[in-house]
């Protein structure tokens, strides 16, 4: 059965609505990790979208398998972190900038997973994590994951950096599972704000307000 999903829903493309401000988000290698495997049922995916941390974050919320909406992955385990580097990551090119892929940890005073899991597992790759602030904070909070194609000696598959939220756009692991229905529909931190890109309804809406004041100024 985990084939023949994984087979149909491979580089899909999965639908929804939320607020007019994504259309549509792309997955790749939806697969999930069976408890008869060593796992624990949830659902994993690539989500192949070029997003700052906190836009993948929002995105991932607002797409549904198996009746649950999605949220960047967190990782507590070896077996876990293998799981989706083996058989999440597999075959894929990743484009993004420096071949990395969101996951759902962040600093916030201290390094955290979003669902609140505890953080105790590390898989950072040497020298990480870095960037260390002053007054002790960290000027890049985002978790991620180096991806296959890496060749630093240092950025090795299937590690973890850290990185700045808001200076390089992504592909992300999305996963599904557990109690996760509290989780909120924005991030817990935003560096930034949330990437809006307006409908091409709005764009010419405001394309004909701006010609119509024109006329007006001119009259």
């Amino acid at each position: 059965m985990k084939k023949l999903a994984r087979l149909s829903l491979q580089s899909a493309v999965l639908l929804f609505v939320c607020s007019g401000v994504y259309a549509q988000v792309g997955i790749m290698n939806l697969v999930q990790w069976e408890v008869a495997n060593g796992g624990n049922d949830h659902w994993y995916a690539v989500m192949a979208e070029d997003a700052y941390w906190h836009d993948a974050y929002s995105m991932s919320r607002t797409v549904e398998q198996a009746g649950q909406f999605g949220y960047l992955a967190t990782i507590t385990s070896q077996a876990e972190n293998d799981f989706i580097f083996n058989s999440v990551t597999s075959g894929v090119t990743n484009p993004s900038i420096l071949d990395e892929y969101y996951l759902g940890g962040y600093w916030d005073d201290d390094w955290s997973w979003i669902t609140g899991e505890d953080f105790s597992y590390t898989n950072w790759a040497p020298g990480e994590p870095n960037n260390w602030a002053s007054d002790g904070g960290n000027n890049e909070p985002a978790i991620a994951m180096w991806g296959h194609g890496t060749t630093h000696s240092l950025r090795v598959p299937g590690m973890w950096n850290n990185e700045e939220a808001d200076a390089f756009t992504f592909w992300s692991i999305v996963e599904w599972g557990g109690s996760t229905t509290d989780l909120p529909t924005t991030a817990p931190f935003s560096p930034s704000p949330l990437t809006v890109v307006p409908e091409p309804s709005t764009l010419l809406l405001l394309g004909l307000g701006l010609v119509g004041a024109r006329i007006i100024k001119r009259l």
